[in-house]
Formats: C-alpha cells, structure tokens, sequence
C-alpha cells in the first residue's frame, strides 16, 4: 500500500505476467475479479477507516507493469455476497467448476470431484 496525495493505491504484485482469472461470471467463465475488491473493502473499512482508496491494481514484475483487470460493478459483487451468504447459511458448498476448467489446472481434489477426469473415464467402454 503507498498513500498518496489522492488516496491510497494497493498494490498486489505477480511473479506471472497475469492477472488473477477471477470467479465465475454469469456464463461461467472466469473474468470476476473480487480479490481487489476485497483489498479495497477492507483497507477502507477496516485498516484505514475514513481514507480514501484511490487506486488498486496488479503489477507483474516478470512484465514490469500493471496488468488489466476490469473492476466488477456494485451489483455483480452484492450478487456474489449474496450468493456466499447463502450457501454459508445452508451448509451448501456446491462443486461447480468454470466451464473452462481453470480452477481444476491447480485443485489437488480431483479424486472427490464430480468433475475430474474419473468422471470422464465414467461410462466408457472396457
């Protein structure tokens, strides 16, 4: 974090030259970046209450510069909130991987997964 005299700017830096992916949108791609959001919400309300948060971004240090990352609106991440509260409400945890199977490139739990390559060899012939 540096504070400036707009505000203050969080930074996150990446040994990648990528942005985060994100969560799952409305057509289940990964595009929904809350981790910023997050940053920004608690460095305002928690860490720095009252201060204003002028900037957050990535920084890839592999590229030396800011990665784009397009800010999800107020409503798609009170949607998100809504959802996580839900299912911690329910005790509901659904498996439900993007539809391009990013988060399955680096999940360890394939073998409890509704989704991982035992459900492709499920059904095939012998």
């Amino acid at each position: 974090m540096d504070r400036t005299p707009q505000g203050l700017v969080l930074l996150d830096y990446k040994t990648s030259s990528q942005a985060p992916k994100g969560i799952k949108d409305e057509f289940g791609k990964t595009t929904v970046d809350i981790q910023l959001p997050l940053y920004i919400h608690f460095a305002s309300t928690t860490l720095f209450p009252g201060e204003t948060v002028h900037e957050a971004y990535y920084y890839s240090v592999t590229k030396g510069k800011k990665l784009p990352k397009k800010q999800p609106s107020q409503e798609t991440l009170q949607a998100i909130a809504q959802k996580i509260k839900t299912y911690l409400q329910t005790g509901y945890y659904p498996v439900s991987p993007d539809v391009d199977k990013n988060a399955c490139k680096y999940c360890p739990y394939d073998l409890v997964c509704r989704h991982g390559s035992r459900q492709s060899r499920k059904g095939s012939p012998l």
